[in-house]
């Protein structure tokens, strides 16, 4: 006779790999703008989120809020940007169009 808790254990074990190999998939996923699937369109973004939206590193979100291009919004010890200033930088500055 064929132990009941057997067969559930393999199919949970089944179920665990499927789940594991669709949370891969979404961790690899990206949309256009910049954000990942179950991400939340947040109105402020933080440093690296910004220079993901640019596709540039964070360094140069730094240079651009140094410049006085992007206004620095501190919560806490957190640093943000607002999300359409960011957006609006990729449009006025001709090389960050491009990507």
């Amino acid at each position: 006779m064929v132990n009941p808790f057997e067969k559930i254990i393999a199919r949970l074990s089944s179920i665990e790999a499927v789940l594991q190999e669709l949370r891969k998939e979404s961790n690899r996923a990206q949309r256009a703008d910049g954000t990942r699937p179950g991400e939340a369109v947040a109105h402020y973004v933080s440093k690296r989120q910004a220079a993901r939206l640019l596709g540039c590193s964070p360094s140069t979100i730094d240079n651009h809020a140094r410049a006085g291009r992007l206004t620095r919004l501190y919560i806490g010890k957190a640093v943000r940007f607002d999300r359409a200033q960011v957006l609006s930088l990729a449009t006025a500055i001709p090389f960050l169009s491009k990507i």
